[in-house]
């Protein structure tokens, strides 16, 4: 087993609509995160003409003393080869291609929605008496995603009813052994890493479950693989966003383990006036903004923005129709 104290990278994904939340995160961690948990960030900028220089200098602003372990890498350096495919998809990829840019022997993926609440360690990662990746293991029997996680047993030549019983989770943050993630790119691209993408786009697979089910059908088993002890993020989701939804999530958040939060950027955009005195209070009172009208300003740039990149969106899918 490798130390829990071991070399770690984190790894997150952003696109137009989810600038604003990335700088929230990026502001989170430089006031949870100690300089030294992380040897290395790679932001991968997954909107189609880049970020712009004046968006990355904010970024870099935001992150403080962790803006020298910065790296910035587009879909195209990490992918150059890889077929169209939607925004959520080709995300899911690059998390994957990500490995091939680092040095860490693990990674922790993480979602522009995520961001930290308090002091956070390299043992919230990783157990620092057996070196695995914290993690739980749930039954997917009843989970809306069960139909994708029986897809990927199904083609790595799994048994898809006993795989939907345990398995491990899928929401971020997760930690990724770089090592098995380069082993199966070049697996599953057949032998070629760049074909990885275009496989990856054929199979319908998504990112996590290949991720475990390819070591399980290589002889790992779902315990040998996590802690057991999960890496909760409380999520404020768009079908549970009134404001007594939010107060549950923050009061989970509070008295729980947990060193993240989580805000769907749609749930962002709908939340009532009520909801969002509740997450700007909780914001200022966990050191994210000096005060709650900051915090509501915040949120009303990120509409503002989020607006802009959907009505983009829109109209370009209207013109290639």
């Amino acid at each position: 087993m490798r130390d829990a104290d071991g070399s770690l990278s984190a790894v997150t994904v952003v696109f137009e609509a989810e600038v604003p939340l990335l700088e929230l995160q990026a502001r989170s961690m430089a006031r949870h995160v100690p300089v030294d948990v992380f040897d290395e960030i790679l932001v991968i900028d997954n909107t189609r003409r880049g970020l712009p220089d004046r968006a990355r200098r904010r970024l870099l602003a935001e992150f403080g003393d962790h803006a020298d372990r910065i790296a910035f890498a587009s879909r195209a350096d990490l992918s150059p080869t890889a077929p169209d495919m939607t925004g959520w998809r080709t995300q899911q990829c690059l998390k994957l291609m990500a490995a091939r840019r680092l040095t860490s022997g693990r990674y922790v993926v993480l979602d522009a929605k995520n961001h930290f609440i308090r002091t956070t360690t390299r043992r919230d990662f990783l157990d620092p008496a057996t070196g695995l990746p914290h993690g739980g293991l749930h039954s997917f029997a009843e989970h809306p995603l069960r139909p994708q996680l029986e897809l990927v047993a199904y083609g790595l030549g799994l048994d898809p009813a006993a795989t939907v019983e345990r398995f491990t989770a899928t929401v971020p943050p997760i930690v990724l052994d770089r090592e098995v993630v380069t082993d199966l790119l070049v697996d599953v691209g057949r032998g070629e890493p760049d074909r990885f993408p275009g496989e990856f786009a054929r199979s319908g697979y998504t990112e996590f479950f290949l991720y475990s089910a390819w070591q399980i059908a290589r002889g790992a088993t779902p315990e040998g693989l996590v802690s057991g002890q999960s890496l909760v993020s409380p999520t404020v989701w768009v079908g549970a966003c009134s404001a007594d939804d939010v107060r549950g999530v923050l009061a989970r958040a509070e008295a729980g383990p947990t060193t993240t939060l989580a805000i769907h950027r749609r749930a962002l955009a709908r939340i009532d006036r009520e909801a969002i005195g509740e997450l700007a209070a909780f914001w200022t009172a966990h050191g994210l903004f000096p005060s709650q009208a900051e915090a509501e300003r915040f949120i009303h740039r990120f509409r503002v923005v989020y607006l802009r990149a959907m009505g983009v969106r829109r109209l370009r899918e209207r013109m290639t129709r």
